[in-house]
């Protein structure tokens, strides 16, 4: 099942708001932190290929 369909089954058929929820901010959450690491890693490797660009030229 996905993540997305269970959210919605908990808010719809099962009437369980708390829970639909959590998991909603949960998954907020885990995409918040890997956008983090992703732009920290991009950075880095930008950061990288410049140098390299600078001492072949």
């Amino acid at each position: 099942m996905l993540i997305g369909n269970l959210i919605e089954n908990q808010f719809i058929t099962v009437g369980e708001w708390n829970f639909g929820s959590a998991i909603s901010l949960i998954m907020a959450c885990i995409i918040l932190v890997s956008m983090y690491f992703t732009r920290r890693f991009d950075q880095e490797n930008r950061e990288n290929s410049k140098q390299r660009e600078v001492k072949h030229a």
